[in-house]
């Protein structure tokens, strides 16, 4: 009976040891996945403020050409 409650012990203290790691292992993963996430995250976000400037340059270019192409269409008549 010793015995086996001895190991019964012993195998559950290695279960649980073997669940910390599992966890730890989980933990880490997901820590990783997080940093890669963020960095990703930043990464868009750069990309589409350089898109936000070049739309914001081409809506203005289009609006002087708009002008133009009017103010030339009223000089023809």
């Amino acid at each position: 009976r010793r015995r086996r409650r001895l190991r019964r012990v012993l195998a559950n203290r290695e279960s649980a040891r073997q669940t910390i790691l599992r966890r730890q292992a989980i933990r880490d993963e997901l820590a990783r996945k997080v940093a890669d996430l963020s960095s990703e995250n930043e990464t868009i976000k750069k990309e589409k403020d350089l898109v936000m400037e070049e739309y914001l340059s081409l809506k203005e270019t289009n609006k002087q050409l708009k002008a133009q192409a009017h103010d030339l269409s009223l000089s023809l008549f």
